[in-house]
């Protein structure tokens, strides 16, 4: 790039340099307040100089024999008329515009100087500044004066007439000088569609009471006041716009000076501002509260785990006593798992992972097996007056229809755990029907708290509860009703609710009656029983795992099935065991883990052992992860923490596999 072209970007990209030496020198100067000059209009100043500038150096280096002495060179006359302009807007004396260019100019020769090239070529490029700046003073000069002199003055008119003139016609906003006859005397371009529907834009009421622009300007003429400025709403071309009104007195004349801004723009953006600051307030607050929620709710099964096994290492309980202090931290674990569970799912319905998956679903067992769970909760939290029904017709028990079974067991269980949290007596009804627009309609009524009537569209929203006040609703996270609305959404179908606040709440919702000829499936393991006789003799399965207190655990689920357990404590070991012992049936990988992870063993051992089936056993939950380990080399996925139900289940499906392949 030529030097010409480098000194020309330079100066473009210096604007933000030199406006800010402007504005320190303007601070300093105690002649004139020349900051009128450029009043919100810094930069753009700047950019015309620099453009102005530049153009110069191209033309000099173009034809050496330029003249730039001639104030009519297009490119000064473009910024000389924009400046004149601003100058006559701002009723800025002559004198002052030209020490101001003076600043500048100073200025931009201080960019010259500090910017590295030969000497010869620094001194010419100095001269075209100064060449450039002297016919700029020299054409604002003559320009100015012809404006004054020559422009539209008239007879016995002096200078501030001539920039009144100037200005009431150049201003891009309406102005009006009213009579006390409210008629307009005269009016600028701007404020002609105003002009025009006068007589309904001033006698026009406001519906917020403060009267019509009439009255304003009469209640303006009364108080005998120099200016006054308000807000006002307007209706014109059947249109409604807010303005900012300017009424000024014109003591010699009698008449009043009206002009107008419009603002309708800026009061939409700060009525959308409010609602946003509501908003972000509201959700600031509801934020705070489930913070506040879900620490109760986790410490509180999490005192329950911590308290109890305490109770069972420092006290000798009896064995009645040892096997109520195990269900309880059972239970409680329970809970904390559910807590999470529930955080997990919205985490999944916000990135759209919370997957459905359509099976044959008999409706009754569903709704049965919730029955006996929640009337066991019911007992256990010393409710027992309160009636559990459960309500489905006898010719509608056999109702089977294609849906996700686990996520309708899900919504279900959660609008009656609601429900269970608010009622202290009286009944909880749970049920559905069938109808004829091949719906089913679903509903769980309780005698409850109720719900307050402002609070009922809300409820379904993240976070909400009908009450946040720790003092008095000392559970729940606030993602229950959430969720249940997501999951009835995915399904097919849409939830409501209905209720009387201190007499109950129904909420109800519908799904699509999909029905299908498929035989439900029957979990291979489905009772403890089965489970116990599980016999694992002759296999050999590697556990990866880094945490002793994880490998500790799946150990002793297995203890006995009499499986034979290997341990590797990172990737790399599991990749070496897994090449030196070909009797390795299985191996259950965890992801995180030091030296080389899990994901990248599975890579290299899917590879160099294709037969040699691998799990993933993970805290990663989401679907996304799941994926990730499948596309990986596992043959299937175990998040944590790991139930040994579940684990049973997978072991046999995979190493029963193997019995069939050896016996082939």
């Amino acid at each position: 790039m030529e030097q010409r072209d480098k000194l020309q970007t330079f100066i473009l990209k210096s604007e933000e340099h030199i406006v800010a030496k402007c504005v320190e020198i303007v601070k300093n100067y105690r002649g004139f307040n020349i900051s009128l000059l450029t009043n919100n209009s810094w930069q753009l100043t700047i950019n015309n100089y620099s453009n102005l500038v530049v153009e110069a150096i191209t033309l000099f280096s173009e034809t050496a024999n330029q003249n730039y002495s001639n104030p009519y060179t297009e490119p000064f006359l473009i910024a000389v008329r924009k400046e004149r302009d601003k100058c006559l807007h701002n009723n800025i004396p002559l004198h002052i515009y030209i020490s101001f260019l003076k600043i500048i100019r100073k200025a931009y020769l201080n960019i010259i100087e500090n910017f590295y090239f030969v000497e010869n070529e620094k001194q010419s490029f100095k001269n075209i500044i100064n060449q450039c700046f002297d016919s700029l003073e020299i054409s604002f000069t003559n320009a100015y004066d012809l404006v004054v002199k020559h422009g539209s003055l008239k007879a016995n008119q002096n200078y501030s007439e001539i920039l009144f003139e100037i200005i009431f016609e150049k201003i891009n906003y309406p102005i009006l000088i009213i009579n006390s006859s409210f008629e307009i005397v005269r009016s600028n371009k701007a404020a002609k569609i105003i002009s025009q529907n006068w007589d309904s834009v001033r006698r026009r009421s406001k519906k917020d009471g403060s009267g019509s622009l009439q009255t304003r300007i009469e209640d303006f003429i009364i108080s005998d006041r120099k200016e006054s400025n308000f807000e006002i709403c307007l209706r014109i071309n059947n249109m409604d716009g807010f303005f900012q009104a300017t009424l000024c007195s014109l003591k010699e004349t009698g008449n009043v000076l009206l002009s107008f801004i419009d603002v309708s723009r800026w009061k939409e953006l700060e009525i959308r501002l409010e609602k946003s600051r509501e908003k972000a307030e509201d959700s600031d607050k509801l934020k705070t509260s489930f913070l506040a929620n879900m620490s109760h709710e986790i410490r509180t099964p999490m005192n329950a785990i911590v308290g109890f096994a305490e109770l069972l290492t420092m006290s000798n309980p009896s064995p009645n006593e040892r096997n109520e202090y195990l269900n309880l931290i059972k239970k409680s674990s329970n809970d904390l798992l559910n807590i999470i569970e529930d955080v997990i799912d919205v985490a999944k319905i916000e990135s759209k992972q919370l997957k459905i998956c359509p099976k044959n679903t008999v409706l009754f067992d569903i709704l049965d097996d919730l029955h006996k769970l929640y009337s066991e909760l019911l007992v256990r939290n010393g409710k027992e007056k309160i009636k559990l029904i459960l309500s489905v017709l006898d010719h509608e028990k056999g109702v089977s229809i294609r849906t996700d079974p686990k996520r309708l067991k899900q919504a279900l269980s959660n609008l009656l755990g609601n429900a269970l949290k608010f009622t202290e007596q009286g009944q909880i009804e749970v049920g559905y029907k069938v109808a004829e627009n091949k719906l089913v309609y679903f509903f769980v009524k309780d005698t409850g708290t109720g719900i307050p009537y402002n609070m009922q569209e809300k409820i379904f929203e993240r976070f909400i509860q009908v009450d946040n006040d720790l003092d008095r609703n000392p559970y729940g996270t606030g993602l229950g009703l959430s969720i249940c609305k997501n999951i009835v959404n995915l399904l097919g179908g849409n939830i409501w609710v209905s209720s009387v606040p201190n007499k109950g709440s129904n909420f109800y919702f519908f799904l699509p009656y999909i029905e299908t000829s498929e035989t439900p499936s029957i979990s291979q393991i489905s009772t403890d029983e089965q489970i116990s006789d599980v016999n694992f003799r002759g296999f050999r399965i590697l556990v990866a795992e880094d945490e002793d207190i994880n490998f500790y655990y799946l150990r002793e689920s297995l203890r006995n099935t009499g499986i034979e357990i290997l341990r590797a404590k990172n990737g790399i070991e599991a990749i070496n065991l897994s090449e030196s012992d070909s009797k390795i049936n299985l191996i259950l990988m965890d992801i995180k883990m030091p030296e080389v992870n899990g994901l990248d063993a599975t890579r290299y051992i899917s590879h160099t052992r294709p037969d040699l089936p691998i799990v993933a056993i993970t805290a990663y939950a989401m679907e996304s992860d799941k994926k990730v380990c499948l596309e990986a080399g596992c043959v299937d996925y175990l998040s944590k923490p790991v139930m040994r139900e579940k684990l049973i289940q997978i072991l046999t499906k995979y190493l029963l596999k193997e019995i069939a392949k050896s016996s082939v």
